[in-house]
């Protein structure tokens, strides 16, 4: 089934009605949509990246990869010399 042919169903008649432009439609239609899983998957690699900075450790300038193959991902490693760390302060 084409995008054009799935744009006519009621779920997406209904988004287009609330205002949801067409070329999100389209994307929705043409893709299978996982947003809060990929958003999840995702924001883990953030909350590491922090971990990484307040422990002095080696950080990644760019992080690639598919959810479908996680055999496939590639990281560049930043090198800006000395790691970053901001130090602690403790809690009271």
């Amino acid at each position: 089934m084409d995008s054009t042919a799935i744009l006519v169903q009621p779920a997406y008649r209904d988004l287009a009605e609330k205002g949801v432009d067409a070329c999100g439609l389209t994307t929705l239609a043409e893709r299978s949509v996982g947003t809060s899983f990929v958003g999840t998957a995702v924001s883990t690699l953030v909350i590491s990246e922090s971990i990484r900075i307040a422990l002095g450790e080696h950080t990644y300038t760019v992080i690639d990869g598919s959810l479908r193959h996680l055999d496939r991902r590639h990281a560049v490693v930043n090198d800006p010399g000395d790691p970053f760390n901001p130090g602690s302060t403790p809690a009271g």
